[in-house]
């Protein structure tokens, strides 16, 4: 049996996938740093925003689109990680 998701919830998951698959393409070394930062970020993102509120939630994924395409560059090597 498979879930159904609203366009939205896919959305989300495949920015949050391809994000993961770019963290890939990193130095192995800073890979973690990587990891631990995306998922914080969503992590955070999705406990402050209701699951009703379509417009902060499109601009989130707008957002973290720029973020992605930004990760995407060779330049990027590492991130500092979440502090906690």
């Amino acid at each position: 049996m498979t879930i159904r998701r609203t366009g939205l919830q896919r959305d989300v998951l495949d920015l949050y996938r391809s994000l993961l698959r770019v963290v890939r393409t990193k130095p192995e070394s800073s890979r973690d740093h990587f990891y631990k930062y995306i998922r914080s970020q969503f992590r955070q993102d999705a406990s402050s925003v209701s699951q009703r509120d379509i417009s902060t939630i499109e601009f989130m994924l707008r957002k973290g689109r720029r973020q992605l395409e930004v990760l995407k560059s060779d330049s990027v090597v590492d991130i500092s990680p979440p502090s906690y």
